[in-house]
């Protein structure tokens, strides 16, 4: 009987931990997509209120954004690490009871065609997502009940407030420098460093596939094979490309193949929303435009509005530069915020940012200081990802140590004074 209870204890602390890293994982990663693109988190919550007919200020969506996903990663580390076993497993119970109503009415109604659980890091469809929940919640049911009687945990009690202060700390900040400026780990169609739009006509990015009877092998247009092999197939590679490119209107006119032409340097102004258009930052975005047109540097606006607001627009920022309409959800993924810039070289993004971040930039001295260089040198340099990753997983670690770091201490203490004494 001793050693059937010993097993069966044993299984308890396997499926414990098992489910504290599994359900933790997957609150750490929701919480960490979220707020590293807070802005498509933004949007989806406003599709959210969408459903019900109501229009919440930005301000509104922005705090119920940044709790769900401050939540979710917080409660994740807690839970993953055992820390505050009892009330860390009731919060997030509680949490996923309200999410597993949420997402059966998705399921049932279909109004959106997906929950934005994991951002675009993940995209699940209603229904992968209720049964996803249900699971969750199953285990976080389970740990409600067993969760107290094992006691392995990465941080010992006293230090485990610090952790959960770490964690809020870090999450903000990862949110707050991804909100001001942009996701720093884009999951979109178009990332920096990424061509704007597929370039089939180039030739390096065709292959050709030859086999010599017994194996095949590919190559390029300036190194075809000789005689002696013969030709099977084409390969299309567009290694650097987005997905399909969106359309830009002229009024009734599709004047995409103008505005995403391959140029040497061009500016974009997007505004993905015009009604929440800050037209404060009106100034300075001519001011750069002027000095774009002096450099040579091409400057648009996609704007995601009709012909109406377009005009409405050119009158009250004074644009003396070309504006286009665009679909509002290609240019949310093309750039996050409410009005964004995007830098290009040859079609390839160069870097993007909202206005905001770039709004106190001296232009007048940015040229003195670097030319027609100033493109490329006005780009914010925010605190990276991977600094606060870095320092946030160093405190975790001297936490997880401290009780060693303690004891160590404590002995060369004791040691120490074992010396004082023989003398």
């Amino acid at each position: 009987m001793e050693l059937t209870a010993r097993k069966r204890y044993r299984l308890l602390i396997f499926t414990v931990l098992t489910f504290r890293l599994l359900a933790g994982g997957l609150f750490i990663f929701s919480g960490f997509v979220k707020a590293v693109d807070l802005w498509g988190f933004i949007f989806k919550i406003d599709e959210y209120f969408a459903i019900v007919n109501f229009s919440a200020p930005r301000s509104v969506s922005l705090a119920f954004a940044l709790i769900i996903a401050g939540f979710e990663f917080i409660g994740g580390v807690l839970l993953l690490s055992g820390s505050y076993r009892r009330w860390s497993v009731i919060v997030m119970t509680a949490l996923m009871a309200g999410f597993d109503i949420l997402t059966l009415y998705l399921w049932i109604t279909d109004p959106i065609p997906d929950c934005g659980c994991f951002g675009d890091a993940w995209v699940l469809s209603n229904g992968a997502t209720f049964f996803k929940n249900v699971i969750l919640t199953a285990m976080l049911v389970f740990l409600l009940f067993y969760n107290k009687k094992v006691r392995y945990a990465l941080f010992k009690p006293a230090v485990q407030w610090i952790a959960f202060a770490a964690s809020f700390f870090y999450i903000v900040c990862v949110a707050m420098v991804c909100y001001n400026v942009q996701p720093q780990i884009d999951f979109r169609p178009y990332p920096v460093g990424r061509q704007l739009i597929a370039d089939s006509d180039d030739i390096e990015n065709i292959k050709y596939t030859y086999t010599d009877g017994k194996t095949q092998r590919t190559f390029t247009a300036d190194n075809l094979p000789d005689e002696g092999w013969e030709f099977v197939s084409v390969i299309e590679e567009s290694p650097k490309s987005g997905n399909d490119i969106f359309s830009v209107y002229d009024g009734d006119e599709d004047v995409s193949d103008e505005v995403f032409s391959k140029v040497p340097r061009r500016f974009l102004l997007v505004i993905p929303e015009l009604n929440r258009a800050d037209i404060s930052f009106s100034h300075f975005v001519n001011d750069l435009f002027r000095l774009c047109k002096k450099n040579n540097i091409k400057f648009s606006a996609l704007i995601a509005t009709n012909d109406a607001g377009l005009e409405r627009w050119q009158d009250y920022s004074l644009a003396a530069y070309d504006c286009f309409t665009a679909e509002d959800t290609s240019l949310k993924e093309l750039a996050r915020g409410n009005m964004s810039l995007v830098y290009l070289e040859n079609g390839v993004i160069k870097w993007k940012s909202t206005v905001s971040s770039v709004y106190d930039t001296d232009i007048d001295k940015l040229e003195k200081k670097y030319g027609a260089d100033f493109a490329m040198k006005m780009a914010p340099v925010p605190i990276s990802i991977e600094r606060m990753t870095f320092w946030y997983i160093i405190v975790l670690a001297i936490l997880t140590m401290s009780k060693a770091i303690i004891n160590f201490i404590y002995l060369l203490r004791a040691k120490s004074k074992n010396i004082k004494i023989k003398k």
